[in-house]
């Protein structure tokens, strides 16, 4: 019981900051709480990893090459500080965030685990205003906090995305535990859903529907135990759903007027062949060329400084292909080279490899059903980056936290599901280590 009484406020102490990042984490107009919030768990982090009350699982250690060489791409950056302060903000913060929150679903009480699923509704509901006043033209009058915290059509429709398959694990595979809130529970994810949906419409995103079809891929696995006709129906939904979303971003609304078919023809062609980022690509493929190995150091801010060396002003869409390579794989060799790629390719598949391994091993449906949300976040926020970079923006605090929540519920002993007590969870993890078990 001493155990449970010491392991308590340590709990809560970054739950409740956990919370209130995944609510600040994409509004566009708090950058000051959410960079705040993401050094202090990135300390907290540290001192709980320094005092042995945390320790990293398999999962997440295949994060430490990449954070070690975003580290150590200080030393060649031209602005050092700059990149120490990005990879906080950007990756250890982050990283710092998922660990945490890996730690403490196992040990949280089920009242409170619902904590930042409803701090990233409201979130999602905030943005939904602001996106509505924007691409809609409804011009409201209102708090900034309503009306500025919209992040913008891609940050956003990546958060839709986002919002979107975390509420679709709360409806199909909640935890035993939360039965008892499960209203509330299932309230919250419906208007998550719906929030989520809403951005993507709203910001007529392309990327938005493919990254969404990549983060349900996943989920076919459900389909094996479906008769076929059901699966039948949910293959062709799941196609006329996609044509749907391509049809409406990239012609219902970019033609004004009546749409003709050899209309449509034309835009299609001239938004899928004629796109800039083939020119953007190129130019920025010549910069890594430059410094092939090592790159030009980490940081979101370092990258719009090079893009203004290196690449010609008089290129197609000079404001955007200056600011960065608009892929996230472009843009970690511009960074850190070669060896960056090795280790962020490192941490993909090393991370997929634990959360497959969890899903084939875990004795029951929910923790493979936990394994399985937690890859559709990972690769949804991957296939958003292949024409942008959001995989270390904002929406990544999401992506990792929630990530780090699904992680968490692999280790949660079979006695909290039954009573929800952190005692319990405590004392049981410490007879696991002292049997040498994960």
């Amino acid at each position: 019981m001493s155990q449970a009484s010491e392991a308590s406020p340590a709990v809560l102490g970054a739950w409740i900051p956990i919370a209130l990042l995944v609510f600040v984490g994409t509004i566009a107009n708090a950058s000051g709480p959410r960079h705040a919030l993401l050094v202090g768990l990135v300390l907290y982090a540290l001192y709980l990893l320094a005092t042995r009350r945390l320790t990293a699982d398999a999962s997440w250690r295949w994060c430490l090459p990449w954070c070690l060489v975003v580290l150590a791409s200080a030393t060649w950056s031209w602005r050092p500080v700059t990149t120490l302060v990005d990879g906080v903000w950007e990756v250890f913060g982050p990283f710092a965030a998922g660990l945490l929150a890996a730690w403490i679903t196992p040990r949280i009480d089920s009242r409170r685990l619902i904590w930042p699923f409803i701090a990233l509704t409201l979130a999602c509901a905030i943005a939904v205003v602001g996106a509505a006043n924007e691409h809609l033209g409804l011009g409201l009058a209102g708090p900034a906090l309503l009306l500025k915290a919209y992040p913008g059509r891609g940050v956003g429709s990546t958060l839709g995305v986002l919002a979107m398959l975390i509420a679709l694990w709360m409806l199909l595979a909640a935890p035993q535990r939360i039965s008892q809130y499960s209203t509330r529970w299932r309230v919250t994810a419906v208007v998550l859903l719906l929030c989520g949906f809403a951005l993507g419409l709203l910001g007529h995103n392309r990327m938005f529907w493919f990254a969404l079809a990549a983060g349900l891929m996943p989920w076919t696995v459900r389909l094996a135990a479906l008769s076929m006709r059901v699966r039948i129906f949910a293959v062709a939904l799941f196609l006329c759903a996609s044509l749907f979303g391509v049809l409406y971003s990239s012609v219902f609304m970019k033609i004004d007027g009546n749409i003709s078919l050899e209309r449509a023809t034309a835009v299609l062609h001239e938004k899928y062949t004629a796109d800039p980022r083939w020119t953007i690509w190129n130019a920025w493929a010549d910069v890594i060329e430059e410094r092939p190995w090592i790159g030009h150091g980490y940081g979101s801010r370092i990258l719009p400084r090079v893009g203004e060396q290196k690449i010609a002003p008089d290129i197609e869409d000079a404001v955007h292909a200056r600011h960065h390579a608009h892929n996230v794989f472009l843009n970690v060799l511009v960074q850190t080279g070669s060896i960056g790629l090795l280790a962020f390719a490192t941490l993909l598949t090393g991370m997929i490899g634990e959360l497959l391994r969890a899903y084939r091993n875990s004795p029951q449906t929910e923790l493979r059903w936990a394994a399985v949300g937690a890859t559709s976040l990972l690769l949804a926020a991957l296939a958003k980056s292949l024409t942008d970079d959001f995989f270390w923006g904002p929406a990544n605090i999401v992506m990792w936290t929630f990530m780090g929540i699904l992680i968490g519920l692999f280790r949660t002993p079979r006695a909290d599901n039954a009573t929800g007590t952190p005692a319990q969870s405590v004392q049981e993890e410490a007879g696991h280590r002292g049997t040498g078990n994960p």
